[in-house]
C-alpha cells in the first residue's frame, strides 16, 4: 500500500521504518516547492472502505496518544475488491479533512494508458493479413475453443474468457493451437475489444489486459520488475505501476507465445522460465499462456510446468486450464473471406465445399490469406487436376512475396531512381531454396521444435559456405549463382567469415 501512495503522489515519501503497527498507520512526509514547504503526513491503513465514524475514532484515538495532529496532513488506504466509482474521495471527520484512495484508485492515478491503448487499437485495425489489403479488423472470425480432454465447450472464445473472468478462483488459462491457428490474433482481439471500451469511455472498469509477448525472452534472468522494463517502456508506463497493478488483481497478463522463450528447447530452461513467470500469478490476478500444444516433452511435463494437475485444482490452490483452439469451420472460413475480391470469396467457398483436403488447410486461419494472395495460380493448379497441398500453397506464396518485392524494387528504379545495382534478395533463388534445407537440417539436429537462434544459423554458414561456394563452380552451373554467394559473403556475413574466405 506505501508503494501505490507514492506512485500515485510523487511528492510523498515514506521511509520503510516509518510503520507504526499499534495504530496501524505509516508516518511521512510530503514534499513542498521549497524545503520549508515541507510537511508532515500521517497514512491510516484501513481493512476496507473507511466511515466517517471509523476515522473520527482513528484520528481521536491518535490524538489522546500523540498529542494534536495539526501539522500533520492526512491520508486514508484501504484496499479495493471491487471498482470504485469515484477516482478519490475525501472525509471530514473531528475537524480534519482526510483524503481517502484505495488500492485502485493510487495504481491508475500514475498509470497512463492512453498510448498503450491507441497502440492495440491501430495494431488490429491496420495491420494487414499476409501479402492482402485486408486487415486483421476486416477479417477476424470468433474462434472456438476444446478444454484438454477434448469436448467442445459452449459457445467461442470470447465467451469462455467472460465466464473465467468473472470467477473467482485460482483458475488460469494455457490456450493452445498449432502454427497459424489464430491464437496471437485472437488474444490481440481480446485487448482490442478492451481499448476500445477505455478510449470511448475514458474509465477503466475492469481488469487490464496487458499483452506481453514471450518470444526471445529470458523471464529466469530477471526479476518481475525487470522482466517487463522493456515492455513498459515500449508505452512509457513506469515498471512500478504496472507491477502494482498486478500485485492488486487489476491486470490479465497475458504471456503470448510460451514456444518462444529463449532455449526453450531445453528442459531446464523451459522449467526456470516458468518458474518466473509464475511469480506474477498475485490474488486475484488472472494469467493466460498461449504456445504450440507439443512444446512440451510430454503430458507429465506439461501438467507440471503449467500447474494443470487436477489435485491442484480440488485442493483450491493455483492451476491452469488447458484450452485448445479448434480449427475454422467452412462458415467461419466464408466469414473470415468477407472482405476478399469477389472472385476470391466465390472460389475459396467452392474450393473447400469440393476438396476436402483443401478444406483441411483452409482450416488454419493463416492460410487464407495465403491462398487468397496467390488465388490464380491455385485455379490454374485445380484446373489441372493437380492435389493441392499444404506444401504447394506455401512454395506458391513465397514465390509470390519474392516476385512482388522484385518488381516493387524494379518500380523503385523507375519511378524513385533507385541505384541499378541494388538488390532485394542477395542469395540467388536455387541458394536460398538450399540453405532453407540446411537449416532445416541443423533445427532437427538440435532437436529444435520451433525456433533456432540467430547463432547457430550464423554457425551453419560457417560450416557450410565453403561447400555451396564449390558447387556453385561445378560445371553447368550458372555464373550468376557464384556472383551471388560472393556477394552475400562480402555484404552480408560477419567479418571472421570473410576474413577466412580471404585467407
Amino acid at each position: 500500500m506505501k508503494d501505490m501512495l507514492v506512485a500515485a503522489i510523487n511528492e510523498i515519501r515514506i521511509q520503510d521504518d516509518g510503520w507504526r503497527d499499534d495504530g496501524k498507520f505509516w508516518i511521512g512526509k510530503m514534499l513542498g516547492l521549497r524545503s520549508k514547504d515541507d510537511c508532515e503526513i500521517i497514512v491510516l491503513v484501513c481493512d476496507g472502505p473507511p466511515t466517517q465514524k471509523e476515522i473520527r475514532e482513528k484520528i481521536i484515538g491518535l490524538s489522546d496518544k500523540f498529542g494534536p495532529l495539526d501539522e500533520f496532513r492526512l491520508f486514508a488506504v484501504y484496499f479495493s475488491l471491487e471498482i470504485d466509482e469515484l477516482v478519490s474521495k475525501k472525509i471530514e471527520a473531528a475537524g480534519r479533512t482526510v483524503a481517502v484512495w484505495s488500492s485502485r484508485d493510487m495504481i491508475l492515478e500514475g498509470l497512463d494508458l492512453q498510448s498503450y491503448a491507441r497502440d492495440i487499437i491501430d495494431a488490429f485495425e491496420t495491420t494487414r493479413v499476409g501479402g492482402t489489403s485486408v486487415t486483421l479488423n476486416d477479417s477476424y472470425v470468433e474462434l472456438t475453443v476444446s478444454d484438454s480432454a477434448n469436448n467442445a465447450f459452449a459457445g467461442g472464445l470470447s465467451e469462455n474468457l467472460s465466464c473465467w473472468l468473472s470467477r473467482n478462483s485460482g483458475e488460469h488459462i494455457a490456450l493452445t493451437g498449432e502454427y497459424g491457428q489464430g491464437k496471437s490474433t485472437a488474444l490481440l482481439k481480446f485487448c482490442y475489444d478492451w481499448a476500445k471500451r477505455f478510449v470511448e469511455s475514458g474509465i477503466v472498469s475492469e481488469r487490464i489486459p496487458l499483452l506481453i509477448e514471450l518470444r526471445g525472452k529470458s523471464p529466469s534472468e530477471t526479476d518481475p520488475i525487470g522482466f517487463i522494463s522493456q515492455w513498459c517502456a515500449r508505452y512509457h508506463l513506469q515498471p512500478q505501476q504496472v507491477m502494482n497493478l498486478i500485485k492488486a488483481g487489476e491486470a490479465i497478463v497475458i504471456f503470448e507465445g510460451f514456444d518462444e522463450l529463449k532455449n526453450s528447447g531445453r528442459a531446464f530452461y523451459r522449467h526456470q522460465h516458468f518458474n518466473a513467470l509464475w511469480r506474477f500469478a498475485y490474488p486475484r490476478t488472472k494469467i493466460i499462456f498461449t504456445g504450440r500444444p507439443n512444446f512440451f516433452l510430454d503430458d507429465k511435463e506439461a501438467n507440471r510446468t503449467l500447474r494443470s494437475q487436477e489435485t491442484r485444482k480440488v485442493s483450491g490452490d493455483v492451476y491452469t486450464s488447458i484450452w485448445r483452439i479448434n480449427k475454422l469451420n467452412r462458415e467461419q472460413i466464408s466469414v473470415a473471406c468477407r472482405s476478399y475480391e469477389r472472385e476470391t470469396k466465390l472460389g475459396i467457398a467452392s474450393a473447400i465445399a469440393d476438396n476436402a483436403e483443401f478444406f483441411d488447410i483452409l482450416s488454419r486461419p493463416s492460410m487464407l490469406p495465403v491462398v487468397a494472395t496467390i488465388w490464380n495460380d491455385i485455379n490454374s493448379i485445380r484446373k489441372r487436376g493437380s492435389p493441392l497441398t499444404g506444401a504447394v500453397l506455401i512454395e506458391k506464396y513465397i514465390q509470390a512475396v519474392f516476385s512482388r518485392k522484385e518488381a516493387e524494387l524494379e518500380r523503385d528504379r523507375t519511378k524513385m531512381d533507385a541505384p541499378s545495382g541494388s538488390k532485394y534478395l542477395v542469395l540467388p533463388k536455387q541458394v536460398r531454396e538450399l540453405l532453407t534445407i540446411c537449416v532445416a537440417w541443423r533445427m532437427s539436429g538440435l532437436k529444435a521444435k520451433n525456433t533456432i537462434v540467430r547463432s547457430e544459423i550464423n554457425e551453419m554458414i560457417h560450416d557450410v559456405y565453403g561447400t555451396l561456394f564449390s558447387l556453385a563452380k561445378s560445371e553447368s552451373v550458372s555464373p550468376d549463382i557464384a556472383a551471388g554467394l560472393i556477394e552475400f559473403l562480402i555484404t552480408h556475413v560477419a567479418q571472421p567469415l570473410s576474413a577466412w574466405y580471404k585467407q
